[in-house]
Order: C-alpha cells, then sequence, then structure tokens
C-alpha cells in the first residue's frame, strides 16, 4: 500500500516548476470541483431526503482526507463546503446553464493546467496514476502551507521523495 507521504511525493516529483504550481492552484480545484456539478445531476431519494451523488462522493474523498493528513484533510473539508454548494447551486439550474458551468470550468481548468505542464516540461500526473488527480487539492494546500513556513517536516520529507521519484515509462 502507497503511503501518503509517497503518494503526495509522487505527485510534487511532476510539479517542481513554479509556473506549474502557480496555474494548478487555479486550474486544481476547477477540475476537481467542476464533476459535482455533473454528478449532482444524479440524485437520490433515500429516506425522503434528496441525496446528490456528487455529496456521496465528495463526502467520500474527504473521509480519505482525513485518513492521509487531519490537518490537511480538515483544510480541504472546510474549502469544499462552500465549493460543493455552490456545485449544487450550479446542478440544479436550467439544464443547459448547468452543463455549459460545466464544460467551462472543466475545460478552462485543465487548460491552466496543461499550460503549467507545458513549462514544467512533464505530463500530468494523473497520465500515469489516476490516483494522482485526487492528490492535487492536497498539494495545494501543502504548497500554501510550505510558503507560509508550516508543516517544514512533511515538506523537507516531500522535497526528498519527489527527488528520489522514479517515473513510469
Amino acid at each position: 500500500m502507497t503511503s501518503f507521504k509517497d503518494r503526495i511525493g509522487g505527485y510534487a516529483a511532476y510539479h517542481k516548476h513554479p509556473k506549474n504550481k502557480f496555474t494548478h492552484l487555479f486550474g486544481v480545484p476547477m477540475v476537481f470541483y467542476s464533476p459535482l456539478i455533473a454528478l449532482n445531476w444524479i440524485r437520490f431519494d433515500i429516506a425522503g431526503y434528496d441525496i446528490p451523488l456528487g455529496l456521496i462522493v465528495l463526502i467520500s474523498i474527504m473521509v480519505w482526507y482525513l485518513t492521509l493528513d487531519l490537518l490537511l484533510g480538515l483544510i480541504m473539508v472546510t474549502f469544499s463546503i462552500p465549493a460543493y454548494y455552490y456545485c449544487d447551486v450550479a446542478s440544479k439550474i436550467e439544464f443547459n446553464s448547468s452543463l455549459g458551468i460545466f464544460i467551462t470550468f472543466t475545460i478552462i481548468g485543465w487548460a491552466i493546467q496543461l499550460v503549467g505542464h507545458y513549462f514544467e516540461g512533464r505530463k500530468p500526473a494523473l497520465a500515469d496514476n489516476l490516483v494522482q488527480s485526487l492528490m492535487g487539492p492536497l498539494f495545494i494546500v501543502l504548497e500554501i502551507l510550505f510558503f507560509f513556513g508550516l508543516k517544514k517536516d512533511l515538506e523537507q520529507e516531500v522535497h526528498k521523495r519527489a527527488s528520489e521519484f522514479v517515473y513510469p515509462n
């Protein structure tokens, strides 16, 4: 089983260039949260409650994040609550408008990230491992914490693992 430090170190190996990191500050949240709009089009009536699929998926991811690192998980939950709210609102408006918002945020988010990977000179991490797509939001939170001088021990470990990372063929 791959540890959190190995996963985040592997993700960091694909994201060393400052311009790539900067573009990901904007692109990752757009790509991470926009699918919730589409997932929320699918809703279940469970014991009289309207439960959107996006909420089930997001809660599952947040629980996983909390098991990986409590502080990062709590930060992600804090940011995810308002983001989820707006995704849910967008999922309930007239379908063509909702679809347009979903497509726009997804395309712009990916475009921003691909520009970053142009500077990096390396394909996105998820091209080698789809689970890496879930590491992006945690990586962004970590980079912000590192910028403010927090989690220094983890920063050193992440940089060490990133430098030792062996890219798949």
